[in-house]
């Protein structure tokens, strides 16, 4: 069993709407309770940005300093057993984030992929099922960057070279005016690295289509056949070759039609695809089904298990649903786990055997411990 990630301390400054405050954290289960715009998203994709640099959302840096501010600042005490990590993450308005471990800014951001497992499921993740395949490529990139800094590796020098050949392309103009000789330069490049990331990606749904079905199952409690497929090209004819079969059609359309950034994840549920025929319902649990399958390829690819945040997904889930998801959760073992939920009474009302139990309230930006829950 993996060893858990453990937050201790968060501290935040002009962060969105977060009062400027320090909040300790135990091991177990955290409730955080509070009406909707207090701040308890925002709490969340704080500790989020200390696991991956980023904001769980399609927001930019400069969207999470707070009004009338021109920067903001994260840092996390982060335990491991015995080792303690302190992370920071700051952003001044038109300046590099910096990022620092103990004291000692990073060169590059990637180098801090991988030391803090995180998985967030919010209801923005809707788009993972009925968005477009960009939606499920950033999933598979974000999981196995977590756990491959290989695959990181190459999937950076992969979208070099991709932009370089697109902008030619598109400079280009005309086909007659493209550059042969450069776009032979461009494709030997870009082969090694599309193989890397196929490869990867091969194995990685693999176990993420097991580990999902048992989910699902477990989740919708129905006799359904859910499945993720994953799909690309590379598996039907060598890349370089597939590149020269597509070479016209690129000089045409000013881009690269063929590679691994047109891969996708097929849902299907019995054998249809799922943005069809799927109710609201379904369409819940394969993304509820997806991320917690997320978590659980990362704690068994890394020694640390990762920090599980929910933000909000138990709206329209009645009290039994609701603690049937709980159950299966903790049952997974985590070291820490973060709920919000509007209703602070339906936190109070679970019920936790499995660990330590912690309640939150956000009030105005402002989050305060609950001794008791009460």
């Amino acid at each position: 069993m993996s060893e858990a990630t453990l937050l201790k301390t968060l501290r935040v400054m002009n962060f969105r709407n977060l009062a400027a405050q320090e909040v300790a954290f135990g091991e177990g289960i955290h409730l955080v309770g509070g009406a909707n715009g207090m701040g308890k998203t925002n709490l969340l994709d704080a500790i989020y940005y200390l696991c991956l640099t980023r904001s769980h959302f399609s927001y930019g840096d400069a969207s999470a300093i707070a009004h009338d501010t021109d920067f903001f600042r994260i840092a996390g005490r982060f335990l491991f057993g015995q080792r303690t990590e302190n992370i920071v993450v700051r952003h001044q308005s038109r300046k590099t984030k910096i990022v620092e471990r103990n004291g000692a800014p990073y060169d590059s951001l990637v180098e801090h992929v991988g030391l803090l497992p995180a998985v967030m499921i919010s209801p923005s993740d809707i788009e993972l099922v009925i968005g477009g395949p960009e939606e499920r490529r950033r999933f598979m990139d974000q999981t196995i960057s977590q756990y491959d800094p290989r695959y990181l590796k190459a999937l950076i020098t992969y979208n070099r070279v991709l932009k370089l050949r697109n902008a030619h392309l598109k400079d280009a103009g005309h086909p007659l005016r493209v550059d042969l000789t450069l776009l032979h330069a461009y494709d030997a490049q870009m082969v090694a690295p599309a193989g890397a990331i196929h490869a990867a990606r091969v194995s990685f749904a693999e176990t993420l289509t097991e580990e999902f079905v048992q989910l699902y199952a477990a989740i919708a409690r129905v006799a359904e056949d859910a499945r993720v497929e994953y799909v690309s090209k590379l598996a039907e004819r060598p890349f370089g070759e597939s590149l020269l079969r597509s070479r016209d059609r690129d000089a045409l359309l000013g881009r690269t039609n063929v590679g691994p950034h047109r891969d996708d994840l097929q849902l299907l549920l019995d054998g249809e695809p799922l943005r069809k025929f799927a109710s609201q319902g379904q369409l819940k649990t394969f993304v509820l089904a997806m991320r917690l399958a997320q978590a659980r390829l990362l704690s068994s690819r890394q020694s640390h298990a990762p920090i599980l945040l929910l933000d909000d997904i138990f709206d329209r889930l009645d009290p039994e649903r609701v603690q049937h998801l709980v159950d299966l959760v903790l049952g997974e073992h985590y070291g820490q786990v973060f709920v919000t939920d509007t209703h602070q009474e339906r936190l109070r009302q679970l019920r936790i055997e499995q660990t330590e139990a912690h309640y939150h309230e956000v009030i105005d930006g402002h989050v305060s411990t609950i001794a008791g829950g009460g």
